[in-house]
C-alpha cells in the first residue's frame, strides 16, 4: 500500500493494491538484443522484439477497450487521471533532458513540439476531465503515489542521471509508442463496429507537433510507428450516461451513444496524425543514434525499454482493479 487512503465522493480510491514490483525482470537475451550496430534491422524493433509480451499485453489490454466503449468505471478512470497526472511533470523533464541532450537543432525541434503538447493541449484535457469528474486540485496532490508510478518516476531519473541520449530516447519511445498502437487498434475496432459513426478525432486537442514540416533531422527516416499488434477481444459492454455529466455524456454516433470525453478524447489524441507523426520522429532519432552507439549503450537502452514497457502494463493492470470495485 501507500498510506492512508483519499477519498472521491466516499470512495476510497488511492489505497492501491498488492501487486509486486520487487521481482526484477528476466533478462532476456535474445538475438534481436545481442544484434550489432551494423545491422539491417532499425534498433527500435529489436526493443520491441526484447519487450514483445509486455508489448503485446499493454497494446491489447482490457483498459484500452473498455475507453473505447466507454465501459470503463468512473472510479478506474480517475485513479489512472490522478496517477497519470503525477507521472506527467517527470515525462516533462525526460522530453527537456532529450532537447538538452541532442546534438544539434533538427534532433532538438520535435522534442521542443512535443513540450509545448505535454505542457499545452495535454494539460488541458487532464484539467478538463479532473473538472467533469469531480476531482479538486487538492485531491490530486493529498492522493498518495502508486508504486508502480513511483518506479516509473525513478527509471526516467536513471535514464536522464546516465546522460545517455540514447537511453533517453529508448525510455521515451517506451512511453509514447505502446500508447500510438493500442489507440490506433482501438480507434480502427471503433470505426469497423460503427462504420457510419462520423469519425471522433478533434484537432483542438491533438496530441504532437501538429505538422512534420520542419522538423528535419534523422527522425524523418523510421520505421512504421504502428505495428499490426494481435487484435484484442472486442468488449461488448456499452456507455450509459449516467455517469457523465455536461458535455461529458456521450454524443450519437452511428445510433450509438460514444464514450464520455476523457474516454474518447484520451484515444483520440494518441492516434491523430500529428501524434503518429512525432512518435515517428522519435524513432528515428533513436534509430539514428543507436548506430554511433556502444554495445553497452546498447545493451542498457534495451533494458530501460524493457522495464517502461513492464512498469505500463502494470500500470494499466492496477487501474483495470479498480474496475467493478
Amino acid at each position: 500500500g501507500n498510506g492512508q487512503a483519499t477519498a472521491f465522493g466516499g470512495l476510497n480510491l488511492f489505497s492501491w493494491g498488492a501487486r509486486s514490483l520487487d521481482p526484477p525482470m528476466r533478462k532476456r537475451r535474445t538475438q534481436a538484443e545481442r544484434s550489432s550496430p551494423g545491422s539491417s534491422e532499425p534498433f527500435s524493433e529489436t526493443l520491441r522484439a526484447a519487450a514483445l509480451p509486455e508489448w503485446n499485453a499493454t497494446v491489447s489490454h482490457p483498459i484500452t477497450d473498455a475507453w473505447g466503449d466507454g465501459s470503463l468505471s468512473t472510479k478506474a478512470m480517475v485513479w489512472y487521471l490522478v496517477q497519470d497526472y503525477k507521472f506527467l511533470d517527470t515525462l516533462v523533464v525526460l522530453v527537456a533532458s532529450v532537447v538538452s541532450s541532442a546534438p544539434a537543432l533538427p534532433q532538438r525541434v520535435p522534442c521542443c513540439q512535443f513540450l509545448a503538447t505535454l505542457t499545452g493541449p495535454e494539460n488541458t484535457y487532464f484539467q478538463r476531465a479532473f473538472q467533469a469528474l469531480g476531482v479538486s486540485e487538492q485531491d490530486c496532490l493529498s492522493a498518495a503515489e502508486a508504486s508502480v508510478v513511483a518506479e516509473y518516476k525513478a527509471l526516467i531519473r536513471e535514464a536522464v542521471d546516465s546522460r545517455d541520449y540514447l537511453a533517453m530516447l529508448a525510455v521515451l519511445v517506451g512511453a509514447e509508442w505502446p500508447y500510438l498502437a493500442w489507440a490506433q487498434r482501438v480507434s480502427q475496432l471503433q470505426q469497423s463496429q460503427h462504420p457510419s459513426a462520423p469519425p471522433s478525432l478533434s484537432a483542438n486537442h491533438g496530441r504532437g507537433k501538429g505538422t512534420d514540416k520542419g522538423s528535419g533531422g534523422e527522425g524523418r527516416s523510421s520505421p512504421e510507428a504502428s505495428p499490426k499488434p494481435k487484435r484484442a477481444r472486442g468488449s461488448s459492454g456499452s456507455y450509459t450516461a449516467k455517469e457523465g455529466s455536461g458535455d461529458s455524456t456521450g454524443k450519437e454516433r452511428g445510433g450509438k451513444v460514444s464514450p464520455p470525453f476523457w474516454c474518447q478524447e484520451w484515444i483520440d489524441i494518441h492516434c491523430l496524425p500529428s501524434f503518429e507523426a512525432t512518435v515517428n520522429e522519435f524513432l528515428g532519432l533513436l534509430n539514428a543514434a543507436a548506430v554511433s552507439a556502444t554495445a553497452d549503450q546498447r545493451e542498457r537502452s534495451v533494458g530501460l525499454f524493457c522495464r517502461a514497457l513492464r512498469l505500463e502494463k502494470i500500470f494499466f493492470d492496477c487501474t483495470w482493479d479498480f474496475q467493478g470495485k
